[in-house]
């Protein structure tokens, strides 16, 4: 096989027929990384390990994400940007050149940062902060999106900024290789370069639209689709090299960086507040903001597929880590388990819509669709894991079934768990792109002759073989989005637990006069006297401002949210003890449960080094 020919199965499942994709100089590989938070994040790494070693990443010119896709699809974006751009350096304090080599040593790093990252559990160290808990309860204009593009930032983007003071915002994402000067045409550089630019986009879906939204190196905003028949017009595009925006639209602009982009594309509805874009377009017609609020890019397109069929691309691949609808022989007639039916229902007809449009788009086109889902056959060196894919019946098999349930939350994953999600991702990688029958083709190396690289994630394999019953119990674990160190190691979390509340229970045992004094002043004294004045104020100020041509409600509405917009001490100080309070929780279940979760999915004969002793010390 030569080294542009690239090896494929073209449909889905079952008795494949390979194919071979033979890749002209001018054809374009596209590569889409799902939502599904960390399960996404960690099922992809295992994906760019095999596409590494298959020497496919620097064919890669778009690369499409969403959601957790979005979160190790940048990380992974910005050590390509180091790579092509000369910055990134080798044991001996050398530039490396872009390789094939190159490319597997990148994942190798991945592997390991990310994860080291992941078990500091980002959702828990977004609550850390007592100020930033105190602005997120009042404030307007600082959400728990905003904060979580902080923790992003910390966590994975800042390392990669030339000034540690500074976040990388999206213009900076544009990547000029060696021998290039700014202002290149992109994609006719592709057209001609062994190593691609990936042009990144990262997915997100807008409220006020309905549309699809896209951050990209050179513009934001939405993209129209060309099957659409609403009426509602998209917003529009915004270059950031536009020089007829206005000042405050340019000041926007720079306050709008990577992990925001990042933090809109996860944004899960009803899990985090919208992330909202003040001041990026032009006023209503009565003087209203127009304030943009994004959500997570799987309300739209959960697969990343659209953005690919929008750049045309001639051969695309899907790696699809989302949840999937399971048979429900009783399902419940409730409000909420109704409503929460339904969205599934959708979801998943808006997947098979993904696909549906991969499979029927004009002019025909190669592409690769595989999901967590999905089996393969594995050979004696790469075991499979035990079906069947869509229930758990034992004690040793519905490895895959139990994988897929896994939640999509950003709290930690044990090692268990995300070698198991990185081994799933590469076999299927492997499985669909190079064998279709009885046999992975992992028992090969890369067309390019690239030796296999000893990923850490292939542990998980003795584990696979002589332990199942373990590895499913920690899967199915793995479900839970509360209270998983208590499922893990219930000894030791109830242990804990009793030495964190007993004491607490003795003082409030002890002094429960306290107690009842404190709810007389706040039930009886505020309930009964503040609260009536303060409601009587706030009626008598809503009248006074509608004595104009504006009704009362949106006068005071308006007065509300301006004065909850911007960094407001008075009302940090107010919330600092609830917000205090949200950080001792959180401080203790970082230093003790999470640790205890972590231990519990540990390799059985591996070190307890925790998550630092897995980082390369850039953390």
């Amino acid at each position: 096989m030569s080294e542009d020919q690239i090896e494929v199965v073209s449909s889905r499942g079952g008795a494949c027929i390979p194919a071979i994709w033979s890749l002209e100089p001018k054809q374009t590989l596209g590569l889409a990384l799902s939502g599904g938070g960390f399960r996404a994040s960690l099922f992809h790494i295992g994906v760019l390990a095999r596409l590494a070693e298959l020497d496919l990443l620097r064919s890669v010119s778009v690369l499409s994400t969403v959601s957790g896709g979005s979160i190790v699809g940048a990380y992974y974006y910005l050590k390509v940007k180091e790579l092509l751009e000369g910055r990134r350096k080798g044991s001996d304090g050398q530039a490396v050149a872009p390789s094939s080599q190159a490319y597997v040593d990148i994942v190798s790093e991945i592997e390991r940062e990310f994860l080291a990252c992941v078990q500091t559990n980002v959702r828990m160290r977004a609550l850390v902060d007592p100020v930033a808990n105190a602005k997120m309860i009042f404030s307007d204009d600082y959400s728990r999106s905003d904060r979580i593009a902080e923790v992003y930032d910390e966590c994975f983007y800042r390392r990669f900024s030339s000034d540690p003071a500074r976040k990388i915002t999206l213009p900076d994402l544009l990547i000029t290789p060696v021998g290039m000067q700014p202002g290149f045409d992109v994609r006719a550089y592709n057209d001609a370069a062994t190593y691609k630019i990936p042009i990144l986009n990262i997915n997100a879906t807008s409220l006020n639209t309905g549309g699809r939204w896209v951050f990209t190196a050179v513009q934001l905003g939405e993209v129209a689709s060309p099957d659409s028949i609403d009426t509602i017009q998209p917003l529009r595009l915004i270059q950031y090299s536009d020089t007829t925006l206005t000042q405050k639209q340019q000041d926007k602009l720079k306050e709008i960086g990577l992990a925001e982009a990042v933090a809109a594309s996860a944004c899960v509805p009803a899990v985090f507040t919208p992330l909202a874009i003040h001041d990026l377009y032009p006023p209503g017609p009565n003087g209203e903001d127009y304030v943009v609020e994004l959500v997570d890019g799987g309300v739209y397109d959960n697969q990343g597929v659209e953005a690919l069929l929008s750049e045309n691309c001639d051969y695309m691949i899907c790696s699809d880590a989302c949840g999937q609808l399971d048979e429900n022989r009783t399902p419940g007639t409730q409000l909420l388990p109704v409503a929460t039916r339904a969205n599934d229902i959708l979801m998943t007809r808006v997947r098979a819509e993904c696909f549906d449009s991969l499979r029927t788009r004009p002019g025909g086109g190669k592409f690769v669709f595989f999901h967590l889902r999905d089996a393969f056959s594995g050979n004696s060196g790469y075991p499979p894991l035990p079906g069947p894919v869509d229930q758990c019946n034992g004690k040793d098999d519905g490895l895959v079934y139990a994988l897929s349930n896994i939640r999509t939350d950003l709290d930690s994953f044990s090692d268990m768990e995300a070698y198991t999600l990185m081994y799933d991702g590469y076999c299927l990688s492997d499985y669909f792109l190079q064998r279709a029958e009885n046999n992975c083709g992992l028992g090969t190396g890369a067309p390019g002759g690239t030796p296999r690289e000893p990923w850490r994630f292939l542990a998980i394999r003795q584990i696979v073989e002589t332990d199942k019953t373990l590895l499913l119990s920690r899967l199915l674990d793995g479900k839970y989005l509360f209270f998983k160190s208590f499922y893990a190691d219930p000894v030791r979390a109830g242990v804990y637990s009793f030495m964190i509340v007993a004491p607490v229970l003795l003082l409030l045992w002890r002094y429960f006069d306290w107690v009842e004094a404190a709810y007389r002043f706040l039930v009886k004294d505020f309930l009964y006297s503040v609260l009536p004045f303060a409601l009587i104020g706030a009626a008598l100020y809503a009248i006074v401002m509608g004595m104009d041509d504006k009704p009362a409600a949106l006068k005071f509405f308006d007065f509300i949210r301006k004065y909850r917009r911007g960094d407001n001490k008075f009302l940090v100080g107010v919330f600092y003890i609830p917000g205090l309070l949200g950080a001792a929780a959180a401080f203790v279940h970082l230093k003790i449960f999470n640790k205890i979760f972590l231990q519990a999915g540990r390799l059985p004969g591996s070190s307890d080094g925790g998550p630092a002793s897995r980082s390369n010390g850039s953390n």
